[in-house]
């Protein structure tokens, strides 16, 4: 499910073409921590994953 999130948020960046120093800005979220979270080596805490996914009008269904 995680791998799932992650593809979703990377695909969505990409259509809106979104960097990830971008996304870290608009959310207060330190650049590296995101990186991290994106390519799999950290995990989040399910608000800031709400928040990423909000920010990018990102639904995810269960």
């Amino acid at each position: 499910m995680k791998e799932m999130i992650r593809e979703a948020i990377k695909a969505r960046m990409k259509e809106l073409k979104v960097t990830q120093q971008q996304l870290a800005d608009e959310l207060n979220i330190s650049r590296p921590n995101l990186s991290n979270f994106i390519t799999g080596k950290r995990s989040f805490p399910l608000d800031d994953i709400e928040r990423i996914c909000e920010y990018l009008k990102l639904e995810l269904k269960p």
